[in-house]
C-alpha cells in the first residue's frame, strides 16, 4: 500500500532532431507547383482563371480543417493545441 501518488517521469528534451528533413518530399513539392503552372499556364484563358479560383478556395479549406483536427488531437499539449487552433481560426 503507498501512501503517496506515483511521480510521472519528466520527457527531457533531446539537444538534437532525431527526424532529418526528407529532400524528397521537398522536391516533389518544388515539381508538383511546377508542373501545375506550366499546366495552367498551357489552358485557354478562361478555363484557367477558373481552375485557380477553385484552388483558391480548396486549399486554405483544406489547411483549415487539417489545423483543427491536429488541435484536436494536441488537446493535452498547451503549446501545439492552442497554436494549430488559432491557425484554423485565422485561415477560416
Amino acid at each position: 500500500m503507498t501512501i503517496f501518488k506515483k511521480e510521472k517521469k519528466v520527457k527531457v528534451c533531446p539537444e538534437r532532431i532525431e527526424n532529418k528533413v526528407n529532400y524528397k518530399i521537398i522536391l516533389l513539392l518544388v515539381f508538383g507547383n511546377v508542373g501545375l503552372y506550366f499546366i495552367i499556364d498551357s489552358l485557354e484563358e478562361n478555363l484557367a482563371n477558373g481552375i485557380i479560383s477553385e484552388i483558391l478556395i480548396i486549399f486554405p479549406l483544406i489547411t483549415c480543417i487539417s489545423s483543427f483536427v491536429i488541435a484536436g488531437l494536441n488537446k493535452m499539449s498547451k503549446t501545439f493545441g492552442r497554436s494549430f487552433l488559432f491557425l484554423g481560426s485565422v485561415i477560416c
